[in-house]
């Protein structure tokens, strides 16, 4: 499908997510009858059936927006409807793909940043797939709202928003700069984000005053600040209920069971998986529960396979007990067979003595 065809597909407007999937089948049924029937249906007449929707289930202003599209830039209507009727593409997914789900008022913050980076249409799609890979397969329902936090994102970090009276251009990276300075400042508790709200505009580099302000009043307006000023711009969270990883909460279940067959060699795993970990991985206090959780699963193997096996134990002290032994100038005197039986006796002892 190029890139008309695209186009057209996204001409419809997004209303609700319902509204949009019910169009989008009917119109990709209707493109697909197209293409299979040949040169039977002109233009006239499809855009009479697409009319005749209108009093199912199709709102009028997608109809009327998409043949007001489709007549304003589209020399071969048919050409077109075929091509998509053919390609088998998933109309859903080339609708997220051609941004037919941004909203006006979107569009018209995303045109704030026209002199900086150009026509939004061009750079977004790649600007989206570096903050979610997934945007493309996701719905407009979901897009919009998430697009509402990138656009602010954007807005603020390209310094479209100067300060009143200010001709000079400003360098954005003194912005990017600044916000790294506030990485792990806010707690992320409700009664401490006035403090650091404050704290954040007042300090702001000159000209960036309202910046910094317009960035507090949008993730203040959030119903999880922290992930908002984390995943949007970046500045990390300490929060204050964190939990202290060596603590090993975030040992799973079915870790906890893998690491109890090991207790009668090494004791409780809370008293040395620490240490094991530190010898390991050094710096893994500074992961996540998930990562560590993660990483343990590799590592568990190798504790089990190295540790757990009872003939692999035994070998080792047979193996320290018979060099022991031969220390002894009275081990000289005895046969291969006594000196066997001497070791075993030595094991079973052992054994029955651990075992106690």
């Amino acid at each position: 499908m190029d890139q008309v065809a695209r186009d057209v597909v996204a001409a419809a407007p997004h209303t609700t997510d319902a509204d949009l999937q019910r169009w989008l089948q009917r119109f990709g049924d209707e493109c697909k009858a197209l293409a299979a029937n040949g040169d039977g249906t002109d233009w006239h007449q499809f855009k009479d059936t697409l009319t005749a929707w209108t009093a199912e289930d199709i709102p009028p202003e997608t109809v009327d927006r998409f043949v007001q599209y489709v007549e304003a830039h589209c020399s071969t209507p048919m050409d077109v409807l075929k091509q998509i009727g053919e390609s088998g593409e998933d109309l859903t997914h080339v609708y997220s793909e051609s941004l037919g789900w941004v909203t006006t008022d979107q569009q018209t913050r995303l045109d704030e940043l026209w002199e900086i980076r150009g026509d939004w249409r061009e750079w977004l799609p790649h600007e989206l797939d570096d903050r979610w890979q997934g945007w493309r397969t996701s719905t407009p329902d979901v897009l919009s709202p998430w697009l509402d936090e990138v656009v602010a994102s954007l807005v603020l970090s390209s310094g479209a928003t100067e300060e009143a009276g200010s001709d000079t251009p400003r360098d954005e990276s003194v912005w990017a700069e600044y916000m790294k300075q506030w990485d792990g400042d806010w707690d992320g508790a409700e009664d401490t984000w006035d403090d650091f709200a404050a704290r954040f505009v007042y300090y702001a580099p000159d000209g960036w005053q309202s910046t910094a302000q317009e960035l507090v009043d949008y993730v203040g307006s959030q119903p999880d600040k922290a992930a908002c000023l984390t995943e949007v711009y970046g500045i990390t969270v300490a929060r204050s209920d964190a939990v202290d990883v060596r603590g090993l909460a975030w040992v799973t279940p079915a870790q906890a069971v893998q690491l109890d067959e090991l207790w009668e060699i090494r004791g409780d795993w809370h008293d040395w998986l620490p240490a094991e970990l530190d010898n390991r991985s050094p710096g893994w206090t500074d992961s996540s529960g998930d990562e560590l959780s993660a990483r343990l699963d590799e590592l568990i193997p190798n504790l089990v396979s190295g540790m757990n096996t009872e003939d692999a134990i035994n070998d080792a002290i047979r193996e320290s007990l018979r060099e022991a032994l031969i220390q002894v100038p009275e081990a000289a005197t005895l046969s291969d067979e006594e000196l066997q039986e001497l070791l075993e006796q030595a094991l079973r002892e052992f054994t029955e003595e651990a075992n106690a």
